[in-house]
């Protein structure tokens, strides 16, 4: 009966031992998804912004300006976000995630964020107020993720 016990022991360590290794596989691949979709969705991605580029040249001066810019700027977002989980696929795989510190003043970018996704959530009210300076060392890729985050 002892060995009986023994041997129930034995196979439950095993079964726990696979499970935790499937488990960090299923991650590890996970990762590897991420990171090969974030690089493949990069391609696309640059035909759209030369393309904005391109028709931002064409609209100097006429009412559709604004709109191309808003386009460019969502654009540029879109790559730092695949930035991002690009990023994120390196720290999942242990490689870990870069910070880009760069002087300057914060409230520019929170605004260019706030108004991507104002124009993105036309029926959510998102206020944002600034005052004083905000001077410092940011990664404002970063800063402007948290906002996204913040209010989706």
């Amino acid at each position: 009966m002892e060995d009986v016990g023994r041997f129930n022991e034995a196979i439950d360590q095993a079964i726990a031992e696979s499970v935790d290794y499937f488990s960090r596989e299923v991650d590890r691949w996970w990762a590897i998804f991420l990171g090969v979709l974030g690089h493949d969705l990069r391609g696309p991605l640059n035909a759209v912004l030369m393309t904005s580029r391109v028709l931002s040249a064409l609209s100097t001066g006429t009412p559709n300006r604004e709109h191309v810019e808003r386009l460019m700027r969502s654009g540029q977002r879109m790559k730092q976000l695949l930035d991002d989980l690009l990023d994120y696929s390196r720290t999942a795989l242990d490689v870990g995630i870069p910070v880009s510190l760069t002087p300057g003043d914060l409230e520019a970018p929170c605004r260019e964020e706030i108004e991507l996704l104002r124009v993105a959530l036309p029926d959510v009210t998102i206020d944002f107020a600034a005052s004083g300076t905000a001077k410092g060392n940011w990664d404002t890729s970063r800063i402007r993720q948290v906002i996204s985050n913040l209010v989706r």
